[in-house]
């Protein structure tokens, strides 16, 4: 499981992608030096964080579902970006009070770059806490690269 923003043992830090993507191949390359692959798995992360702007460490973000973040995109009528870097999806948006505010998530689309990696690097497979947490296409994005077994 890759968090970047967990992984600094505290909830406020800098706005960026939960799991950019070029963090995930470091962390399976690390793990593919202590353990066999087959027992590697990604945790794959269906949420996101929302940071008010500028950037206060005090403050720092407010962890939402991947549904809420789209949600919020909505109801402000902005435009969701994509970052090819990082393989995360981010928008911007003004609250009520006028704040600026910048949320990055993991979408369809950044959970599909994941899955590859299975593939890649040959690894056990994914892991995920609840799969429709906030994202309904989280099954059919399974369904489209695996055979989903219960088990």
């Amino acid at each position: 499981s890759h968090d970047k923003h967990q992984i600094k043992h505290h909830a406020a830090s800098e706005p960026g992608p939960v799991a950019p993507i070029n963090e995930v191949r470091r962390t399976i390359e690390y793990a593919m030096t202590k353990m066999a692959r087959s027992k590697i798995l990604i945790g794959v992360p269906f949420y996101g964080y929302d940071w008010p702007l500028p950037y206060r460490p005090e403050i720092g973000g407010k962890a939402l579902s991947t549904q809420a973040a789209t949600l919020l995109a909505m109801n402000n009528q902005v435009p969701i970006s994509y970052s090819k870097e990082t393989e995360s999806a981010f928008f911007y948006y003004y609250d009520a009070a006028g704040q600026r505010h910048v949320v990055w998530f993991d979408d369809s689309r950044s959970m599909a770059e994941k899955m590859k990696l299975l593939k890649e690097y040959g690894i056990g497979g994914i892991g995920a806490w609840q799969l429709t947490l906030g994202m309904p296409q989280g099954p059919w994005i399974l369904r489209k690269f695996y055979h989903v077994k219960k088990v």
